[in-house]
Parts: C-alpha cells; structure tokens; sequence
C-alpha cells in the first residue's frame, strides 16, 4: 500500500519547502520597511530631484532679482536718474546694500574725475 518511508520524505520535503517559505516571508517582513522605501526611491526619486532642482533655480532667480532691487534701489538713493539707474546698479559691486551704496559712491566720484 503506502510505502512509510517514501511517505516519511515526502512530509519532511514538504516541512522543509514550507520552512524556507516561512523563512522568506519573515525576511520579507523584517524588511519591508527598507523594500518600501527603496521602491519609492526609485519610482518617486528622480521626480524629487527634479523638483529640487527646480526649487533651486528658482531660488536662485529670486535672489538675483531680490540684488537686482537692491542695486536699483541704492544707485537711485545715491542720485542716479531712473532711465540710468539699472545700468548703474548693474556695474555695483558687493554683497549687501552697504557695500553697493561705497561702490557706488566710488564710481560716482571716478565718474566725476572723468567727467571734467
């Protein structure tokens, strides 16, 4: 009838199939988490890296305009007429707007030197 040996191996391959199976899906667990994360990773990544570098230019034509204002500004303050004064603040040199009012009262005075 039933061979008890042939039997007996049958059960323990099939013990053994379902105990690497368990173990597999135990490790599919421990790691879901980082699997997750990594699978956002790569599906959500390069749209999020584009996003930041989009937020970056930006950022950074906002702080040219924001100079830009600020050169406008101090070379009208300093007297320059407005249909010169974007030209003028473009030659200013600094970092802040103390440093562009010096450069431009610098060029102001070599502009008058020239001048005469």
């Amino acid at each position: 009838m039933f061979d008890l040996v042939s039997t007996q191996e049958l059960v323990e391959r099939e013990v053994t199939d379902a105990r690497k199976q368990v173990t597999r899906y135990q490790h599919r667990i421990d790691n879901a988490e980082a699997l997750a994360r990594e699978e956002q990773t790569q599906t959500y990544g390069p749209q999020i890296e584009s996003l930041r570098a989009d937020v970056e230019a930006v950022r950074d034509e906002r702080d040219r305009a924001l100079t830009r204002i600020e050169k406008l500004a101090v070379a009208m303050d300093v007297g320059v007429p407005l249909k010169n004064a974007f030209t003028f603040g473009d030659l200013l040199q600094g970092t802040n707007p103390d440093e562009y009012r010096d450069h431009a009262h610098k060029l102001l005075t070599l502009f008058e030197r020239i001048s005469k």
